[in-house]
């Protein structure tokens, strides 16, 4: 076994993009399910955009080979196609077992203007749907401040310690936004999901979350030359990663687009590039499976 490959024993991966979904796929949650167990992966989490994973996720535990072999997590991201920041879906997705809500992401203002702006590339829908074509969901009321939207929703994900926030795709003011009144409601699980891809934070910003206990996901999709959505060289994940800590940033392959590596293999080649890159083992460990499991509560 590789040392690559022995990495991958063990590591969390909270960003995987599996099908069904309204956006087409490489492969569904149960082929991806049966590659994260074969490379012995202790959890992963299914994303999806427009739709809640927790249906999916509960029947790929049922293909495991071996029962309980995997950790199979589920979200919610609070788009339109759930009613955007909808109390009553988070509140429903929590019942079910939900491990991470996300704000708002292909539903946000920014994810488009970012988009539009940097010539970002996203994987179009099967098909159009009308909702996603509303108007934006806002984050911040015209003084600055979040809506009350936002905050109830917060307020519902607080009320249960054992559920993850994800920050989603909104500016790093509103992400910024959104971590602070986080914390002051005693919200401890929380994720900033790809920092410097679309969100655009700085380096001190980061640094400011992470000794507040927020972690900085960064993803292989976004600067992984394998990937087509790639919009950064390694280099510069390298330095954030550098100046913001190991301790407070995971790893993740938020892959599972069409055209792109699978999951497993592109947090392969992640770590190898970061490997290459002067990261030790011990520090690829720290991101790829004590964070992550911290953040899990696994």
């Amino acid at each position: 076994m590789s040392v690559i490959d022995e990495l991958l024993v063990g590591a969390v991966d909270m960003h995987q993009h599996l099908g069904p979904s309204v956006i087409p796929r490489a492969l569904d949650v149960v082929d991806g399910a049966l590659e994260a167990e074969a490379a012995g992966m202790k959890a992963i989490l299914v994303k999806d955009h427009q739709f809640p994973s927790m249906a999916s996720a509960e029947l790929a535990r049922k293909s495991l080979k071996e029962k309980d072999s995997l950790h199979i997590a589920s979200s919610i991201v609070l788009n339109h196609e759930v009613g955007g920041l909808n109390k009553a879906a988070v509140e429903t997705a929590i019942n079910m077992g939900v491990k991470m809500v996300w704000m708002p992401t292909i539903s946000t203002e920014n994810h488009h203007v970012e988009h539009e702006k940097g010539g970002l590339k996203f994987p179009a829908s099967k098909k159009k749907i009308e909702t996603s074509h509303r108007d934006y969901i806002p984050l911040l009321g015209d003084t600055g401040e979040l809506t009350n939207d936002v905050v109830e929703v917060l307020r519902v994900i607080a009320k249960d310690e054992s559920v993850v926030l994800g920050a989603g795709h909104g500016s790093c003011k509103e992400i910024s936004a959104i971590v602070e009144k986080a914390l002051e409601l005693g919200i401890s699980r929380i994720v900033v999901n790809h920092p410097t891809y679309m969100i655009n934070a700085d380096i001190e910003t980061m640094k400011d979350w992470g000794s507040k206990g927020v972690f900085m996901e960064f993803g292989a999709c976004t600067c992984d030359p394998l990937s087509t959505i790639c919009n950064a060289e390694v280099s510069q994940t390298v330095s954030a990663i550098r100046a913001i800590g190991v301790d407070h940033v995971t790893l993740a392959s938020d892959y599972g687009q069409v055209g792109n590596p699978h999951p497993v293999e592109g947090l392969k080649h992640f770590a190898q590039l970061l490997l290459e890159n002067g990261f030790s083992i011990q520090e690829l460990e720290t991101m790829m499976k004590v964070n992550p499991s911290k953040i899990m509560g696994i």
